[in-house]
């Protein structure tokens, strides 16, 4: 495992998810299995997050510490360099992925689905339906320099790969955008999806509850 044995930042640190999500503030502690975290969101609770959630921590003093470690055995496949582009995959589509159009068709699917014989399995199978489909890649050009040019893991004795260099930023040779490698762009989808799905069904909620609320009000008023 790696380093564990940190504590008490005096500055802000950023948290990266397994999931892709971002998350700056203060680590206050850490301990075998929990890092004790204040997001800085202006909410004092601490957050008590599990470290197989996190991919790394990079502290305000520029020290990195990965959570995450190569292990078959538990299913753990990808090497710290592979998953580090999958990650960043995600992460960018966190940012940069909308999906409005989902968000509307959840809403109709439940809107209709409160009158029909299918009810919320509708909505529920329209979320499945366009979470199937890859979504379009949107690029950000301001987040493309900052990817392509600033080196994430310091490691020397990790291999270089293309798109990914790990030696000083100065002295690197530039190779091909991260954005054209498979791991980037499949962390991409598999972030950008669970939007779209999660879009939809919180449309679906909107318009099933909108539906219903609306007809219970003509009920009553008659």
């Amino acid at each position: 495992m790696f380093i564990l044995g940190l504590e008490f930042s005096t500055a802000q640190d950023t948290i990266l998810y397994m999931n892709g999500k971002m998350a700056l503030g203060k680590v206050q502690k850490t301990a075998n299995t929990t890092v004790y975290f204040i997001p800085d969101n202006k909410n004092t609770k601490i957050k008590k997050i599990d470290i197989e959630d996190l991919f790394s921590i990079n502290y305000q003093n520029k020290s990195m510490v990965y959570y995450y470690a190569q292990d078959t055995a538990i299913g753990n496949n990808m090497n710290l360099d592979e998953m580090n582009t999958y990650v960043m995959g995600k992460n960018y589509a966190r940012v940069n992925f909308k999906s409005p159009n989902s968000t509307l068709g959840g809403i109709v699917t439940g809107a209709a689905g409160a009158f029909s014989f299918w009810g919320l399995a509708l909505p529920v199978t329209y979320a499945l339906i366009v979470g199937s489909k890859n979504p379009r890649f949107e690029i950000n050009e301001k987040m493309k320099q900052e990817i392509y040019s600033n080196p994430v893991i310091d490691f020397p004795t990790i291999a270089i790969e293309p798109g990914l260099s790990y030696d000083a930023k100065n002295d690197r040779e530039m190779k091909a955008p991260i954005f054209n490698e498979p791991l980037f762009q499949e962390g991409y989808n598999r972030a950008a999806k669970d939007k779209k799905v999660k879009n939809s069904l919180k449309g679906a909620l909107v318009g099933f509850t909108a539906m219903i609320g609306t007809f219970v009000l003509i009920s009553v008023g008659r």
